[in-house]
């Protein structure tokens, strides 16, 4: 039991794991050393579940990318400024709004060492547009962390750094423009007063680009995809 009262917990959502528990695959069909690999990984564990369990809308495909480490010496408020030093010249299309000023309010914040899951929604399957709260809503669910334009940055760094086969440079260059949104009163404000996403395609053939666009109501999701940073949450809670 956790530090939760019972009286704070719905009694259908006591019935629905009551349910699942009963349901678990039992010995023989679940070897011991099957349970005992699962044991070791609850976040995988989680994950599975979770996939399982939670309807997907059809219209999204997501790219399970894995996990990554920010670098020991991250720094969250100059690594923009360190970015665009290091690279600014390799990108034809570099905004220069992208600055550690500018996206300061950045919801969450990486944290230097600690390992985190990646994954790629594109959602422009069977719809030209969907609107930009839906979609923050839609990341929300699945305990995204929004780490703005500086996460996108350490995660493409890790890639660059860590390239594991055909992975190249890992979830960003795929085959559209990947955002890393955030909830709307976070995003830099323009001149004009728009609020702006940052967004990244890191092709390896073709022009790069690290650039803005700005919050629609209505966003086009066609060649678009969203980044998904999460915790690598290894415990597995039972009521």
């Amino acid at each position: 039991m956790n530090s939760k009262t019972a009286s704070s917990i719905p009694g259908w959502y006591v019935e629905f794991q009551t349910n699942v528990l009963k349901n678990l695959p039992r010995p023989p069909l679940l070897s011991q050393q099957m349970a005992e690999e699962w044991n070791k990984n609850g976040a995988n564990l989680k994950r599975s579940l979770t996939d399982l369990i939670i309807p997907q809308d059809k219209e999204i495909k997501m790219i399970d990318w894995g996990r990554f480490t920010v670098p020991p010496d991250y720094d969250h408020n100059t690594i923009l400024a360190r970015f665009a030093e290091l690279h600014k010249d390799w990108y034809p299309n570099y905004s220069t709004y992208l600055t550690d000023e500018n996206f300061s309010n950045v919801s969450a914040h990486l944290v230097p060492g600690k390992e985190y899951f990646v994954k790629i929604f594109d959602l422009g399957y069977g719809s030209a547009t969907r609107r930009n709260e839906d979609i923050v809503d839609f990341l929300k669910r699945r305990e995204a962390l929004f780490v703005g334009a500086q996460g996108m940055v350490a995660v493409f760094e890790y890639c660059t750094n860590n390239r594991d086969g055909d992975r190249g440079y890992g979830p960003l260059t795929y085959k559209s423009f990947v955002y890393s949104l955030d909830v709307r009163e976070n995003l830099w404000m323009d001149p004009v007063g728009l609020r702006n996403i940052p967004r990244m395609h890191g092709r390896v053939q073709g022009s790069p680009e690290f650039t803005l666009e700005q919050w629609k109501e209505n966003q086009s999701v066609v060649h678009t995809s969203f980044l998904c940073v999460t915790e690598c949450n290894e415990e597995i809670t039972v009521v």
